[in-house]
């Protein structure tokens, strides 16, 4: 079961949003295992480098989507959240 599933329908986000959701962090786990590492690792570069060529709606939802993914793991506890400034 995707996380989206769980803590989407929680906050009764539609289908599509949710299906967008989850499209977006197959995308991201592919970037992550090209880089050699999980989306929990991700580093600021990598994610600057991946959305570089995209348009400014599609780089807001793919943003949004780590945005989400990270507001979970605060949820659930994962202690070594790797926030960069």
């Amino acid at each position: 079961m995707c996380i989206f599933d769980q803590s989407f329908y929680s906050k009764s986000y539609n289908k599509l949003t949710i299906l967008n959701y989850r499209y977006d962090m197959k995308w991201w786990q592919k970037i992550a295992e090209q880089k050699s590492t999980t989306i929990y690792n991700l580093k600021l570069s990598v994610i600057e480098e991946a959305i570089s060529e995209m348009d400014a709606n599609t780089k807001k939802r793919r943003i949004s989507s780590l945005k989400q993914l990270s507001k979970w793991y605060l949820r659930e506890g994962f202690p070594n959240l790797n926030i960069e400034t």
